[in-house]
């Protein structure tokens, strides 16, 4: 088994040397199971090796083609997606396939190779609050998703309505009646917006304690007991983890600025961090919220994790996609 190798490759009657030189495993984050290879040929058969060369796993099956390539000093790498796996050491070797046929072994190293906790430290939940929550029924609420821009909708509502009934002339309508009428009908509809749209969440996640499932309940409802029993969920035996991070919401004009979002997530185990102490995103995570500001969210986290029993993992702003 080398790190690096030289193999003789067939391209119908056409031989052809590519040289391997290293072969790598993302252990974890968002992209688990790739495996990155590097290697150089002839410019002229690229194309081919893109088109026959797979790799496989020790108990795995053959991977499909390369999903991307990319440059690299001397040569090309290869992209592979393979099934992530949450052993705490990656493969010893990797096999590289002419098509369906073995043709060598080559050295896999971890990408991603410091165990997480050397480099980040889990929270728990008596850390961020003063004071731990209580509840008494199987059914808790863990977090609440309402979209808060409905209240700047009713307030324009409000002020307009208010400005519409005051002015009895403005308008130029028939009569002071009708601007009465119409200003309170902005008005009784700012409320309306207020306490329905603003007010009322359009996402719920329950955990239900006896079947240890996480639920969401989708639309707005002020009760959704009756909804848990259908509501479609995942459960808590599938997470390691309650992550707190933020990201930049990019602006849609010019006018507008960037936005900081603050994500609280439920994610499966990780047992890497990359070298440099960046901690990817899983893709298998489970939303909990959004939230504008760091307190908020650190406190919906905490919240989550006292009553699901999981630590805290908060990475801030890791300089992940």
């Amino acid at each position: 088994m080398e790190r690096s190798l030289t193999a003789l490759l067939k391209d119908g009657a056409n031989e052809f040397e590519a040289r391997f030189d290293t072969c790598r495993v993302m252990a974890g984050g968002e992209f688990a199971g790739n495996i990155e290879v590097d290697f150089s040929c002839d410019a002229a058969y690229v194309d081919t090796i893109l088109q026959y060369l797979r790799i496989q796993s020790p108990g795995a099956s053959p991977s499909d083609p390369a999903l991307a390539t990319g440059d690299r000093p001397g040569g090309l790498q290869l992209v592979f997606w393979t099934e992530p796996s949450n052993l705490d050491e990656g493969p010893e070797s990797i096999t590289l396939l002419w098509d369906d046929t073995a043709i060598r072994e080559i050295e896999a190293t971890l990408e991603d190779s410091v165990p997480i906790e050397e480099q980040i430290r889990f929270l728990e939940p008596s850390e961020i609050l003063d004071t731990l929550p209580v509840s008494t029924s199987n059914h808790v609420l863990l977090a609440s998703n309402r979209a808060g821009w409905w209240y700047v909708f009713a307030v324009l509502l409000l002020g307009f309505g208010a400005l519409v009934a005051a002015t009895t002339s403005g308008l130029e309508l028939p009569s002071p009646r009708m601007n009465w009428a119409l200003g309170a009908s902005m008005i009784a509809a700012g409320f309306a917006v207020a306490f329905h749209l603003g007010a009322t969440p359009y996402e719920q996640i329950w955990l239900d304690r006896d079947r240890r499932c996480v639920l969401v309940v989708s639309g707005r409802t002020r009760n959704p007991l009756p909804r848990l029993a259908d509501a479609p969920g995942r459960s808590l035996d599938e997470f390691d983890h309650v992550r707190v991070f933020q990201r930049w919401r990019m602006a849609q004009g010019a006018d507008d600025s960037d936005q900081e979002v603050w994500f609280v997530t439920l994610e499966g185990r990780i047992p890497f961090a990359s070298e440099d102490g960046l901690v990817h995103l899983h893709d298998e995570t489970m939303s909990v919220g959004e939230y504008s500001s760091e307190f908020t969210a650190r406190r919906v986290a905490a919240v989550v994790s006292f009553h699901t029993g999981l630590k805290i993992l908060d990475t801030g702003h890791d300089q992940t996609a």
